[in-house]
């Protein structure tokens, strides 16, 4: 090997490589000039990135209802002329709890129904729940509330007939309010057709009951809704799976369904295969279904479903139908991903069912669900839907089953981390860890995330529940934390100047107030007066969001409607 010294002796006697070596220098100070250049590129190029980004910082918010926030508009001008007006569509609990995030902390995920821009922008946030009138005492009032031609969004909302407090801190969790109601599922079904929730008289931890899906929950997932107003829930023409029920028991036999479907001329998808699993993972019906137009599309590397395999079949709809009622008990719980779409293509309506893509949804956002294929890998270290040439529905539903099962073993060894309870002096609340089942299953195995307060907390956001000792109660104190504050004011007045106060100060205020405007003179006129006053505390980037909650605690619905009405304040470009 040269040494330093014989390299530059070496040069300095052999022209040749001199050259070479004034040519590396050349090179050399090029590629320090294009380096230097480049540098200039970068540097502009950081400069462009950051002005493009500064400038999307500066956008000012803006929020657009899109095709199902349409949908779900009150036209409060046909109201008041008195001309009949529907609704296709509701908001939902879960749509204004995405809303509220996305309001404070520039939630990441794009709303179901509107479109929310210039998030990092937005300065302060209120929410004012109403509580005591009704979407009608609103809208039928509407001369004494002036105020609400000052909202730019005025929509239907459908919710459970429970406390909004109490849904806003549960939307993650598993629920027990419509195993508690004896009413419950007394708006859908007739009470001659025996549709019940009957709980052990030592009923005290989470059972299969707990999993299924609540009246509004069906509402919000387009099931089958037997009565539904609403154009996506509506059954015309569809039948029950049992002329009568029993009351569904811990006990109730549950079979997991699974549906393929095919796209027709006549009907968007029709039924083509169905396949039903019971709990000992046999299959106890799997048969093809003779569609009854011609198909257009067979999704053959979804489903299954070929031009070949539907030659033979002779089973018709009808006949499914009627196997499927024989087959089923009057108390059978139904299982299956995203069953409302299975239930659709059978023209059938259920009252109990689990959807295994809504008990795996912690969020308490709707549209964040996971594919059966990635809730098998996940939950169950389990590979399915590997074939190129479709699903095998009976592996489909074994997994449904699979899945089901699990969930209620960690339900009942983890209640606390996946179960909210309404009865905060309930049996489960107050159980000490020492008392629950050993665990089999690892407590770290997807927990529920964190609930609505412990996210905005995260993110550092400061918020004020303002309300009396009966509405603050529905917020428990396990959601309380530095940065989410509780303030007990016993009258409407000093509600709102607490509130008034409070908006200066935090990032989100929740208010509630509460009416009884059959008892109370000039009702109207005071909640108008509040309105103008809320609308007028801020001015720069002020979301003022009013929820109309429409529940009534002494008149019990499974659906309750409401109102939900919103305006964005901006500064006026001078």
């Amino acid at each position: 090997m040269d040494t330093p010294n014989d390299s530059e002796n070496d040069l300095a006697t052999n022209p040749k490589k001199r050259k070479i070596g004034e040519a590396s220098d050349v090179e050399k100070m090029d590629s320090a000039s294009v380096e230097k250049e480049s540098g200039k590129k970068d540097k502009l190029l950081e400069m462009a990135v950051k002005a493009f980004f500064y400038g999307r910082n500066k956008v000012e918010p803006g929020f657009y209802l899109n095709t199902h926030g349409e949908n779900a508009v009150v036209d409060v001008d046909d109201y008041k002329s008195g001309r009949a007006c529907e609704t296709c569509e509701p908001v939902c609990m879960d749509d204004i709890y995405q809303l509220l995030l996305k309001t404070v902390i520039g939630y990441k995920y794009k709303l179901r129904w509107a479109t929310l821009n210039g998030t990092r922008n937005i300065r302060k946030t209120l929410l004012l729940v109403i509580e005591g009138f009704t979407k009608s005492d609103i809208l039928e009032n509407t001369s004494e509330l002036n105020i609400i031609d000052m909202f730019q969004q005025v929509v239907e909302t459908a919710s459970s007939n429970i406390h909004f407090a109490t849904e806003l801190c549960s939307l993650h969790q598993i629920t027990d309010f419509h195993v508690r109601s004896r009413d419950t599922f007394s708006t859908m079904f007739t009470r001659e057709q025996g549709v019940r929730i009957e709980t052990p008289s030592n009923y005290t931890f989470p059972s299969k009951l707990n999993l299924l899906l609540s009246p509004v929950q069906m509402l919000m997932e387009n099931y089958p809704f037997p009565g539904s107003n609403y154009t996506k829930s509506r059954c015309n023409n569809y039948i029950f799976t049992k002329e009568s029920y029993v009351p569904a028991t811990v006990d109730s036999p549950m079979f997991a369904i699974n549906c393929e479907m095919c796209v027709t001329d006549n009907r968007p998808r029709v039924l083509t295969r169905i396949t039903v699993v019971d709990e000992n993972l046999k299959t106890v019906f799997n048969s093809m279904v003779k569609p009854d137009s011609k198909i257009t599309e067979y999704s053959t590397q979804f489903g299954g479903i070929s031009e070949n395999m539907l030659k033979g079949a002779t089973v018709k709809l009808s006949e499914v139908q009627q196997q499927v009622q024989r087959l089923l008990p009057a108390n059978a719980i139904l299982i299956g991903q995203s069953l409302n779409h299975g239930l659709h293509s059978l023209r059938m309506i259920h009252p109990y069912v689990i959807d295994t893509s809504i008990i795996f949804n912690n969020t308490g956002i709707r549209k964040k669900k996971l594919s059966l294929k990635r809730l098998a890998s996940v939950y169950l270290n389990k590979a399915i839907q590997v074939d190129s040439k479709g699903h095998d529905p009976v592996e489909d539903a074994v997994t449904m089953m699979e899945l089901v099962q699990f969930r209620l073993q960690q339900i009942a060894q983890f209640p606390k981390d996946f179960f909210y309870n309404q009865e905060l002096s309930s049996v489960l609340q107050n159980t000490e860890d020492t008392e629950l089942p050993v665990s089999k299953i690892d407590p770290n195995s997807m927990k529920a995330e964190p609930c609505f307060f412990a996210v905005t907390s995260k993110f550092s956001k400061k918020c004020s529940l303002i309300g009396n000792e009966v509405s603050l109660k529905h917020y428990h104190g396990k959601i309380l934390n530095e940065n989410t504050q509780k303030i007990v004011k016993s009258n409407r007045r000093d509600i709102i100047n607490t509130t008034l106060e409070q908006i200066a100060q935090k990032d989100l205020v929740i208010t509630h107030v509460c009416y009884n405007p059959i008892a109370q003179l000039n009702a109207y006129e005071e909640l108008n007066d509040i309105l103008k006053r809320l609308y007028n505390a801020y001015d720069d980037r002020y979301m003022l969001m009013v929820l109309v909650s429409g529940v009534d605690e002494g008149n019990y619905s499974d659906v309750k409607n409401g109102l939900f009405m919103s305006a964005f304040k901006v500064p006026k470009k001078k």
